[in-house]
């Protein structure tokens, strides 16, 4: 596969992406960061720092914490210390922020059902590995260039 081939087929796959999530981001005002902030501490309840957002979404650490300033602000997130490092900060979703999760997951669930639409199950998981092995393998190549 050319690379420009692969590029054009991501690409392709942002667009849909944004078309399912622009009008779910639009009626509720959020960024496309700050719904996957949501996203994130929704399914991951016990990942619940900022640390553990940006080493699962790979954002910039100054993104994130914009993300989270504003969605303090608007009452979508609280923050709380920890009771044994006072150091490290807890996000929890707040019940307004709970009120859109059928809306946010609804539009992920819609970009999910998409891209798989005439997979079998079969394919869907190895497709699973496959990714999985991909992503790994770029882990490893980002990390030995950090050396």
């Amino acid at each position: 596969m050319l690379f420009s081939e692969w590029l054009g087929k991501m690409y392709t796959m942002d667009q849909f992406l944004q078309a399912c999530i622009t009008p779910v981001c639009k009626e509720y005002h959020l960024s496309g960061t700050e719904m996957t902030v949501l996203l994130f501490l929704y399914n991951n309840p016990e990942k619940n720092t900022a640390t553990d957002i940006i080493k699962f979404s790979r954002m910039a650490k100054a993104n994130i914490s914009k993300a989270v300033e504003h969605m303090i602000r608007r009452d979508l997130l609280v923050r709380t210390r920890d009771a044994q490092d006072r150091r490290v900060v807890h996000l929890c979703l707040t019940e307004t922020a709970l009120c859109m999760m059928p809306d946010l997951l609804g539009a992920a669930e819609q970009y999910l059902r998409g891209i798989f639409a005439d997979f079998s199950p079969e394919e869907m998981h190895t497709f699973s590995e496959f990714n999985t092995r991909m992503a790994a393998n770029a882990e490893s190549r980002l990390q030995k260039n950090k050396k």
